[in-house]
């Protein structure tokens, strides 16, 4: 454990599930904190743990053992959303850390507009409700419209 609470070796943003791999200012901080505003700290854990927990532990088991990336690859990824675009591509990765890196680039862009006022997935929004000018809430803007009317 380190002084800050948070175990040896992870991102220092408190109950962030990534390793701490990039330092600032004396901390380490995991790819998708780094260089983000303190105030968006526990959106993008938030987000991490609940919407991406299977990503992050595939991206810790690409830094250990080959034989739990694998396995967690072929269990939990079939049942992601994303699974299919996630998965290793021979192709295009070549080797375990192309996939890694391409897995991290996904996380930094889920999570980098998350705590900033920006949405990351934005819901289509209706047309305003409401009144359309202002004569219903201010009856004496009428009366002024009339005293500028210029007539012939």
């Amino acid at each position: 454990m380190s002084d800050s609470g948070q175990a040896w070796g992870m991102c220092s943003a408190y109950g962030c599930p990534l390793l701490g791999t990039l330092g600032s200012g004396g901390q380490w901080w995991c790819f998708c904190h780094h260089e983000q505003p303190p105030s968006s700290n526990a959106a993008i854990t938030l987000a991490l743990r609940e919407r991406f927990s299977t990503i992050c532990r595939l991206t810790i088991a690409l830094r250990g053992r080959d034989e739990e990336a694998i396995r967690l690859s072929r269990q939990e990824l079939r049942g992601h959303p994303n699974g299919h675009d996630l998965g290793f591509r021979s192709d295009s990765d070549k080797n375990a850390y192309g996939w890694l890196l391409r897995l991290e680039r996904f996380l930094i862009e889920q999570t980098s507009a998350l705590g900033r006022g920006v949405p990351a997935d934005r819901e289509p929004v209706g047309g305003v409700i409401g009144p359309t000018h202002v004569s219903g809430y201010m009856p004496d803007s009428d009366r002024h419209e009339h005293q500028y009317e210029v007539t012939a």
